[in-house]
């Protein structure tokens, strides 16, 4: 499979290009192309779709996408998140998932999980719990659970057969709980069930407290 991305105006003489393993939650540096009159390229040999993005020499904005395609790349000279990719139907679909989260939403999923943290950083002996708002607390994670699996259930029922609904799981396994992914694992196509990210996943979530 081939990329091929125009970098218009930006100045960079090269680009990398990092592959994501969503069930292992590590990145790697794959390769590098150098940038000869605005254009790149990279060709790379893939078994199944991959979890990529490409950062240019002196930028900190990355392009992300999912490789399941010869895609190209038009990189957006004002903001690279919002860059072109062409031809991938994986990343469409990714981008249609997206643009149905509420942005309020998404907040609340970070202020939750920044709680969480901070209360497991407490030391045990030192800490005098509330009922009421350990109540809350725990309602407010399930609610947020809900509307994620809400999210999920929905755009299965728009894109029954993409290679999305698999990286779903594996981005929200820890929201979902491992019960809960395993559960929907077992409605996904086989083709989803027969790939290697799949059984990556298996593996991730009998690994999970």
């Amino acid at each position: 499979m081939t990329i091929r991305g125009k970098t218009g105006d930006l100045q960079s003489n090269k680009v990398y290009l990092f592959f994501v393993n969503p069930a292992r939650s590590d990145t790697t540096l794959v390769d590098s192309a150098t940038v000869t009159r605005q254009q790149f390229s990279f060709r790379k040999s893939l078994q199944e779709p991959k979890q990529a993005f490409i950062v240019l020499k002196n930028h900190s904005e990355k392009v992300s996408f999912i490789w399941d395609n010869n895609i190209e790349v038009k990189l957006n000279e004002r903001s690279l998140t919002t860059s072109a990719v062409i031809n991938s139907i994986a990343t469409s679909d990714w981008y249609d998932f997206i643009a149905g989260i509420d942005t309020t939403y998404e907040q609340e999923v970070v202020a939750f999980k920044k709680q969480k943290a901070a209360i497991r950083q407490m030391p045990k002996k030192s800490v005098v719990y509330d009922s009421s708002r350990v109540i809350n607390f725990a309602l407010t994670g399930v609610n947020l659970t809900k509307v994620r699996w809400q999210q999920f259930v929905k755009f299965r029922e728009r894109h029954p057969l993409s290679w999305v609904n698999l990286y779903l799981l594996c981005w929200y396994r820890l929201e979902l709980g491992r019960a809960a992914v395993h559960y929907e694992m077992i409605k996904l196509p086989a083709h989803l069930k027969e790939s290697v990210l799949y059984r990556q996943l298996d593996l991730a979530l009998q690994e999970m407290n």
